[in-house]
């Protein structure tokens, strides 16, 4: 039975403001849409922000509040932009909200007259529930905007945040800086940067952005950056502060000493299912979800056994991380969140744009991927793509990533829209590789559901929890 299911690469900027917001391993060619805003930082900045990543402050110690511009000047395609950049926090791992993590409040605004829509401190308790807003709740609200308002709002919030003690604060602000009261914006906004240990971002969507307006704020030319690949260079900027991460091993404890182990179960599989959004397979790609999902349930789902990853994709420019493999610890919430609605749907067919964009998800330690682990993708596709995909399928697998397709005739369709078979042979170089049609995915579950038939050790529960360590 098929469930339910649920960005166009525009200008994105980003500044940092108040005592320092720079880095010195961001020094990387970077280069900005405007010719104005081009340097490097300063000594000045790597002391402060190295000071202060030495004083213990920020990491999971960290309050971010999140102001988002929604009046009449984000058009639909900057606000597709937005919710993809917001929920890239989470899907990339650089969020990790919870009483002993990172303490997150959002608040949108656009003229004074029209009521916003506010998640305060305390009411965001988990990155579920932070995606499930920025992702179905907030909407765009037109009208003129009013930011000097919203930074003064924005400013009472950060001041009144509780538990705020050895904790710093962002505020991070999307916006296309067209405010109609920017001189009392910027005078709000210094007002922000003076407080303690708070700091202020901004990014925007939009490519009629005020520079001018966002580099004052920030009150560096520097923190004012775009695209390409503009969330590596959020996350390489802000993750020392911000960084929060749990430990990945086991602790065994004895009368006299205590030793760390990895765990070691002999089964271990990074599986990374690729998900072909587009048009061509309109009728199918809910069904593609769907045999995921119970392809999933039937593996051992923990840190120490299986982890999932997933790519949703269409055209060149719409692809997407779902999840990496170290977001869902169990079955419990991979599974919920493979039954979530899908961000892309529709649009060209780009498959080796697809498997390019895929690579890091095999290459990236911050994304889970592990070294002693089997690497297995599954790509979902009907072999269409409008774009060559040998040598991008080739690439793919020179990681050493074993490479498999399934594609499955439209249900309503099945004499005119079968797969090409000729492409699929050329992404799965072998024919064993590829399976078709449903009689073929007893095939593919066998396969799949071997790399984990000799495991070491208790099954995890479906929260991917295990009784005791085993060690190698």
């Amino acid at each position: 039975m098929l469930r339910p299911r649920g960005l166009c690469p525009l200008l994105l900027v980003l500044f940092f403001s108040g005592a320092s917001a720079q880095i010195p391993k961001f020094n990387d060619g970077f280069k900005l849409i405007d010719p104005r805003f081009d340097g490097v930082a300063t000594n000045e900045e790597v002391d402060l922000i190295n000071r202060l990543a030495a004083s213990g402050k920020g990491g999971c110690n960290t309050d971010i509040l999140f102001l988002l511009d929604l009046s009449g000047s984000i058009d639909t395609y900057a606000f597709l932009a937005y919710r993809r950049f917001l929920r890239q926090f989470t899907s990339e791992g650089l969020l990790k909200i919870g009483e002993e993590g990172h303490h997150i409040a959002i608040r949108t605004y656009s003229t004074y007259t029209r009521r916003p829509r506010v998640w305060d401190w305390g009411e965001i308790e988990t990155n579920d529930q932070y995606e499930n807003i920025v992702s179905y709740q907030i909407k765009p609200m037109n009208g003129l905007t009013h930011t000097k308002e919203a930074l003064e709002l924005a400013y009472e919030m950060l001041l009144n945040r509780p538990n705020k003690s050895g904790r710093i604060a962002y505020l991070l602000h999307i916006s296309d800086g067209r405010a109609t009261d920017l001189p009392g914006a910027l005078a709000v906004a210094d007002k922000i940067k003076a407080m303690p240990d708070t700091y202020i971002g901004s990014m925007s969507t939009d490519d009629q952005t005020n520079f001018t307006a966002l580099a004052r704020m920030a009150g560096s030319e520097f923190r004012v950056a775009a695209p390409p690949k503009l969330f590596d260079k959020v996350r390489n900027r802000i993750d020392p502060l911000m960084h929060c991460e749990k430990p990945t091993t086991t602790t065994t404890t004895t009368t006299t000493t205590t030793t760390t182990t990895p765990l070691v179960t002999g089964c271990e599989l990074d599986l990374l299912y690729i998900w072909d959004r587009s048009s061509s397979v309109a009728t199918v790609r809910d069904t593609y979800v769907d045999i995921s999902e119970d392809l999933t349930d039937e593996l051992l789902i923990s840190p120490h056994h299986t982890q999932v990853a997933a790519v949703e994709y269409s055209s060149r420019t719409w692809h997407y991380v779902a999840f990496h493999f170290n977001k869902h610890r169990g079955k419990r919430s991979l599974i919920a969140d493979m039954r979530s609605p899908r961000i892309i749907n529709g649009g060209m067919t780009a498959t080796g744009s697809a498997l390019n964009f895929s690579q890091p998800e095999f290459q990236n330690e911050r994304f889970g991927v592990r070294e002693n682990a089997k690497h297995l993708a599954v790509l979902f596709t009907d072999g269409k793509s409008q774009e060559p995909v040998l040598e991008a399928a080739r690439s793919f697998r020179d990681q050493g990533v074993e490479l498999l397709v399934y594609a499955q005739t439209h249900l309503e369709e099945k004499d005119m829209m079968k797969p090409n078979m000729t492409q699929l042979r050329e992404i799965a170089e072998f024919e064993q590789n590829i399976y078709t049609e449903r009689e073929n995915l007893p095939k593919l579950f066998s396969y799949v559901k071997s790399f984990n038939a000799n495991c070491k050790g208790p099954k995890p529960d479906d929260e991917g929890n295990i009784d005791f360590e085993i060690k190698a």
